[in-house]
């Protein structure tokens, strides 16, 4: 069994979490049954956006972010305007389309969601519709489910870690919606290398991706 879960206090291996305003759901936990992008492998999960269903990565290195394929969007009928501000309250850059629906992650709802729309890179096979930040559900523990696969939101006041879960605290920078974690790589040759790298689930075919000084050393 595969799962991570991720909170703002600690990190664990086996079951991620991180919390967002947002209408609360009539009853938790909620469970999201996804499944696996045939092109990238990343966990794909169903939203709905502007009224119509897409499928999603949740993406723990995308901050509070949505982000929509523009073809998909324009096939859906939705309206686009440009230069409209991200959900972190930045400007966005001129010429960049943008749109601001509901949007609805496991029944709850972000309403006027400003939603970049952005495209994605050409796979004949790729299903990923979208990309949304899991710090837009930092409202709720986020439980990744690698094996079913899928995603659990939980009460964060009540939530209790399973039997034998390892917790690893969490560090934050400029960014409170962008979490890192204190690691260390062993090499074939040379002693272990201390990294802080971002736990990102949006990041694929690559255990890891080194840059800067770490990747020179």
């Amino acid at each position: 069994m595969r799962r991570w879960v991720c909170s703002m206090a600690a990190f664990a291996t086996i079951t991620t979490a991180l919390l967002a305003v947002s209408q609360s759901p009539a009853a938790l936990p909620i469970t999201i049954d996804g499944k696996f992008d045939t092109a990238t492998e990343h966990l794909l999960v169903p939203v709905t956006i502007g009224g119509h269903r897409f499928w999603c990565n949740p993406d723990t290195g995308y901050s509070a972010l949505v982000a929509l394929d523009p073809v998909k969007a324009v096939s859906a009928g939705l309206q686009v305007a440009a230069g409209v501000s991200t959900p972190n309250g930045n400007p966005g850059s001129s010429g960049v389309s943008a749109i601001s629906v509901d949007l609805v992650v496991g029944g709850v709802t972000f309403a006027n969601q400003s939603i970049s729309l952005r495209k994605f890179a050409e796979a004949a096979d790729m299903d990923m519709d979208c990309i949304f930040g899991v710090a837009l559900l930092r409202r709720f523990v986020v439980e990744f489910d690698y094996a079913k696969p899928g995603i659990v939101l939980y009460e964060r006041s009540t939530y209790q870690p399973v039997a034998g879960t390892e917790r690893i605290p969490l560090v934050f920078y400029t960014n409170p919606r962008v979490p890192f974690v204190d690691i260390q790589v062993s090499f074939s040759a040379g002693p272990p290398e201390s990294l802080r790298v971002v736990p990102d689930t949006g990041t694929s075919f690559y255990g890891a991706i080194m840059v800067g000084g770490a990747a020179d050393r």
